[in-house]
């Protein structure tokens, strides 16, 4: 495949650093193989190209093992920034033999070492330490935790940008953005010193001392000419530190990102301030690759204008290659039963291509997905369980119709663990049940225990309602469920909304449907034709032919985060935009009541702007709100 004058002239970029900001499908990636390929022609030249996931290293490999003959690829090492760290890690001789944890496990170990430190300094061990808040946003919680935890990640994830400073030139800017305090500091140095005697350490404590010891001359570089930094805008200030680090000691650096397209500040990312940091501090040739290969023009044009209401991004031309115009509908739907059906009536429309359903939050996409297989239309889900995969909501189902077939206990032993009932007391009822529902149980009760009681009592006085098709019954039924086994709202009002689907069926039926649904759901093997259902988030580097942006709500977007007082704006609008762009030909924006004011914002420079562009826009018959 040939290259554009853009993409041509950034390839043949080999002697600079470079920093090459992309559009949305302007085929970055077919550029950076054809900058590698040029690198290695100098066998001299020892290329280094990094990725933020496995996945995207793995596939940038498989395109360089079809570019490259044998002999050159070993002058190019793939690889992510956690996996090429840890190399590092493994190479020098303090930090051998350190174990990685994740998950639970590295919550177990920091909170253990957090209540030791409370412990020796004579406070309060039972000092609420909550490990899953502060791991996200450490601006949750005030405890200790949470001051370790940014001193951990460098600087606080959420931070707003006009209150960092990005100036990382030397090691004492570093530690001064770190903000330490004296106790913080103590605090730092016997949680490092506790997980170095235990020999194991968590990922951005890792990174974080490697990236320090490399600034300090302890740790050794990575021995490259050429290093390359795939999805810049995703880089945290450690990344760039080090990164930084390699740029002074003389290999040339090379990015590629989008500012537009940047999206993970929760987690460090830098954006539109990582790359004019990076063009602060060195040389840097800037090539942008405006050419968008994937979007139709009016699609292109939307997002563009949306995207324009942002203060901190590069202005850039948005330029399409297709020669289509494309579809874009807007709607919304104040009630759930037209907005679903809309929903339904596009996917049925659109039945010859790549077809997505995309929203900010997964929870939004459960009602959804549940609707869309009541109509036999088959969907998978990427980057987050399938509605129909949770553990909660196949516990609820259990103890429904545990309560409502009397004639099978298939469910029984699932709610007796749930129950906390004593194993001797569960093989009791196994054996004398023989197969048929608790309700048929009429030896001594005495023995259950209070939960197992409340259990039995459902059984015997609502087992009638199996049978019953009142929505007023149903609804007491469900909510005294909720209420005494303690069952989360989301589970019990996905079921309402599914049971609502079949109102000819009985009780029992519906339940027998649902659970159809959880069984299909673990069987069914994905398929590239079928709807896939994700997050703006899981969206990223995707695209299909129809995209349906769905919660599209000024009351929902900007998507307030749980207590976050301050709302990123900008990066919700990005999110947005990245949404957007994953659409070839057929973009739908969808909302319930009133939309959000990044669609009407640019809907009105577009009616300003482009007056046959507004034109072509088509506005739902059924649309709520004001546009």
């Amino acid at each position: 495949m040939s290259l554009s004058d853009e993409q041509a002239s950034a390839a043949g970029s080999t002697e600079d650093h470079n920093l090459v900001v992309a559009l949305p499908g302007a085929g970055k990636t077919h550029t950076m193989m054809s900058f590698i390929e040029n690198l290695v022609v100098e066998v001299e030249h020892r290329v280094v190209a990094l990725t933020f996931t496995a996945a995207a290293a793995a596939e940038m490999k498989a395109r360089l093992a079809k570019k490259l003959p044998v002999a050159k690829r070993k002058q190019v090492y793939v690889s992510t920034f956690h996996s090429l760290i840890n190399k590092q890690a493994k190479m020098h001789p303090d930090y051998k033999g350190r174990k990685l944890l994740s998950g639970q496990e590295a919550a177990r170990t920091e909170t253990y070492l957090l209540r030791q430190y409370l412990t020796l300094n004579k406070r309060d061990p039972s000092t609420k330490i909550n490990y899953e808040c502060t791991l996200s946003n450490s601006k949750k919680s005030s405890t200790l935790l949470s001051i370790c935890r940014r001193v951990l990640h460098a600087i606080t994830a959420t931070a707003p940008t006009d209150s960092v400073d990005w100036r990382l030139h030397e090691l004492g800017d570093l530690n001064e953005i770190l903000d330490f305090e004296n106790a913080s500091s103590e605090l730092y140095e016997f949680y490092v010193d506790g997980l170095a005697g235990m020999k194991v350490w968590p990922m951005d404590v890792m990174c974080y001392e490697v990236t320090k010891g490399l600034l300090e001359g302890d740790v050794e570089p990575i021995n490259c000419t050429h290093l390359i930094v795939d999805e810049y805008q995703d880089t945290d200030p450690v990344q760039y530190c080090w990164i930084r680090s390699h740029g002074i000691g003389g290999a040339k650096i090379t990015v590629v990102g989008d500012d537009d397209q940047s999206i993970y500040s929760f987690r460090g990312a830098m954006g539109y301030q990582g790359m004019t940091r990076f063009q602060d501090d060195f040389d840097v040739q800037l090539h942008t690759l405006t050419k968008c290969f994937r979007c139709s023009r009016d699609i292109l044009t939307f997002a563009g204008e949306m995207i324009a209401f942002n203060d901190d991004r590069l202005d850039k031309p948005m330029n399409t290659q297709s020669t289509e115009y494309g579809s874009i509908i807007l709607g919304g739907f104040p009630s759930d039963e037209e907005y679903l059906e809309q929903i339904r009536e596009l996917i049925d429309a659109h039945r010859c291509g790549s077809r997505a359903i995309l929203a900010r939050t997964n929870q939004e996409l459960d009602q959804i997905e549940g609707y869309l297989s009541t109509h036999e239309i088959e969907t998978q889900r990427l980057n987050g369980s399938s509605v129909w995969e949770s553990d909660v909501l196949k516990l609820y189902l259990a103890i429904l119709l545990t309560i409502l077939d009397p004639t099978s206990n298939r469910h029984l032993l699932n709610c007796l663990v749930f129950t906390h009932e004593h194993r001797s007391m569960i093989n009791k009822l196994q054996a004398e049940l023989n197969g048929l529902g608790l309700a048929h149980y009429q030896g001594d009760r005495s023995g259950f225990n209070d939960e197992t009681q409340k259990l039995f009592m459902f059984c015997d006085n609502e087992s009638y309602l199996a049978s019953t098709k009142d929505c007023d019954k149903i609804d007491a039924l469900l909510e005294g469920i909720e209420k005494n086994f303690k069952v989360p709202d989301k589970s019990v009002a996905l079921v309402k909304k599914v049971l609502s689907l079949w109102p000819e069926l009985t009780l029992l039926r519906r339940l027998q449907e649902i659970e159809k649904m959880t069984r299909k759901r673990q069987s069914k093997e994905v398929q590239d034709t079928l709807v896939t259902i994700t997050s703006f988030h899981g969206s990223k580097g995707l695209e299909w032919d129809l995209v349906i942006v769905v919660g599209l709500d000024d009351d929902h977007i900007p998507h307030k985060m749980p207590n976050q007082a301050v709302t990123n704006v900008e990066e919700e609008r990005r999110l947005l935009y990245v949404a957007m762009t994953r659409a070839k030909s057929k973009l739908a924006l969808l909302w319930r009541s009133e939309p959000t004011k990044f669609i009407v914002d640019a809907l009105g420079s577009i009616q300003e702007s482009d007056s046959e562009m507004y034109e072509r826009v088509k506005f739902l018959e059924d649309a709520g709100g004001d546009t």
